[in-house]
């Protein structure tokens, strides 16, 4: 069974300024502009992450957050499982894919 998830209305200078940190060092290399752009930031002074980001066209911060989702994606299945034990819904996730 699925369960399909739909986000929008996103801060992604909020977003990227709080997971990049988390996730730096496992996004390496990759195609697209997700993977260029994450690349770039490194060297963006952590104060300006932000502004950076928020100049960016839709496509590419959308193209960031999957990037930066991915990267995050065990540490969301566990949280997500968590959610699901403390509600006692009987269910379990078995895997997340998160894409564009």
């Amino acid at each position: 069974m699925q369960i399909v998830i739909t986000i929008d209305d996103i801060d992604y200078g909020d977003f990227v300024e709080r997971y990049y940190p988390l996730v730096k060092d496992r996004i390496q290399g990759g195609e697209g502009m997700g993977s260029v752009l994450l690349s770039k930031l490194g060297s963006v002074p952590p104060d300006q992450v932000r502004k950076v980001v928020d100049m960016l066209p839709r496509s590419a911060k959308d193209e960031l957050a999957v990037r930066l989702l991915n990267a995050n994606k065990e540490r969301l299945l566990a949280r997500a499982s968590r959610l699901l034990d403390e509600q006692d819904l009987g269910l379990k996730i078995v895997d997340v894919e998160i894409r564009k």
